[in-house]
């Protein structure tokens, strides 16, 4: 009786490869006050800053009071 036992093997290769990333900006850049004087000559936005900047002042006017 021949009894030969060979070799049993797996082979393979099991592998991920990928890039998950997220790449953004988040910021506000804003100026509150009432200077503002040029630098805008559309005319919707020179009324739009004209709008804010009358309702900053309003809405700041009796906090600046109190102060």
């Amino acid at each position: 009786m021949n009894l030969s036992s060979g070799t049993s093997g797996s082979t393979g290769s099991t592998g991920s490869t990928g890039s998950t990333g997220s790449t953004g900006s988040t910021g506000s850049t804003g100026s509150t006050g009432s200077t503002m004087t040029g630098g805008i000559t559309t005319g919707g936005a020179t009324q739009l800053f004209a709008v804010v900047d009358h309702s900053l002042n309003v809405s700041l006017s009796p906090l600046l009071q109190r102060l």
